[in-house]
């Protein structure tokens, strides 16, 4: 049997939460339940049933969540923390606090948008060389890589009707010791595939079997291990040595020096001298040695049949060169 109290707070709710918690609407109440639907975003919505129980005030009010859009493992975790709630309200009207506490831990922690990326970024992207600080109220997630003497730091921010919106790179709050021309070009790149998961192709057959994909993992994991990390641990596989210098004010900046790091369009590393030695003698055509696509980089446009008459010119002049030294003696 419902208490009395139970009775009189159900009375005029509607207009109440009209009042204090427009994103609260009540779906249908009965004598011991009530069912409402909580709105912050298109992507932030559930609907929660709320039990009187035998004894109310004095027992805690039965509260169950349900959304097609929040994880259910966040669920999980906001149904004990509003049974929390609950002790310290216990013996007082409990409907109004408790979808008051809901509402603002919705609209306060800005990763609940995104909470299983969240998770899985923490666990498998995170490291002792990789820091994520996450700032809720702004849904922020600050990212600091620490390798031998290279740091990068770098922020993702969650928008408010994510995962409908791309998460945001911000590029002016960047700071690395790692040269700025593979830097910039990295954060385009992170950028224009956030913007590509949540905007269709050009193409007509392509875009009616476009959805929108959550992006916050997906340039998590490419700006850190695609990128960041990979850049401050690989080897140049032409010469078997570290892409970078042990320290970070020995990168050669000069685009002619042997060691000046050059990423071709597959986005492995090479030090500038391995590499034009690698393309401008046969055989040509050359692979990378990593992951076998064929090399691609603005700086050699010239085709394989371009590289092998030079490569043939070259050889003749060396040849009469040598006949002509040859024929002097």
């Amino acid at each position: 049997m419902v208490s009395d109290q139970a009775l009189k707070e159900s009375q005029d709710l509607e207009q109440r939460l009209r009042l204090r918690l427009p994103e609260v609407n009540i779906i249908s109440q009965r004598e011991n339940l009530i069912f409402v639907r909580c709105l912050i975003t298109k992507q932030v919505s559930l609907e929660a049933t709320l039990l009187f129980v035998e004894d109310y005030p004095k027992k805690p009010l039965i509260i169950q969540l349900k959304s097609k859009t929040l994880s259910d493992k966040l669920l999980d975790g906001l149904s004990k923390l509003l049974d929390d709630n609950a002790k310290s309200i216990v013996g007082q009207y409990q409907v109004l606090p408790q979808l008051e506490f809901l509402v603002n831990y919705l609209k306060d922690n800005v990763f609940c948008r995104c909470f299983d990326e969240f998770q899985k970024v923490k666990k498998e992207l995170c490291s002792e060389c990789v820091e994520m600080k996450a700032k809720q109220k702004t849904g922020t997630a600050i990212f600091t890589i620490s390798i031998r003497n290279y740091k990068t730091v770098f922020k993702l921010t969650i928008p408010e009707h994510y995962p409908d919106e791309a998460v945001v790179v911000d590029t002016l709050g960047f700071k690395s010791n790692l040269p700025q021309y593979l830097t910039d070009v990295i954060l385009r790149q992170a950028t224009e595939e956030a913007r590509k998961c949540v905007e269709p192709p050009l193409n007509k057959k392509m875009q009616a079997q476009f959805t929108p994909q959550p992006s916050f993992y997906k340039i998590a994991k490419f700006l850190i291990s695609d990128s960041f990390v990979f850049f401050k641990t690989t080897l140049c596989k032409l010469c078997d040595k570290p892409a970078f210098p042990e320290d970070a004010n020995d990168i050669r900046l000069h685009n002619r020096d042997p060691l000046y790091v050059e990423r071709v369009y597959c986005t492995h590393l090479y030090h500038f001298g391995c590499l034009h030695t690698y393309i401008t003698t046969p055989p040509f055509g050359k692979k990378c040695v990593i992951c076998d696509l064929v090399i691609y980089h603005e700086r050699w446009k010239e085709t394989p049949q371009v590289l092998q008459d030079r490569w043939a010119h070259k050889q003749a002049k060396m040849r009469e060169l040598d006949e002509v030294v040859d024929f002097l003696q």
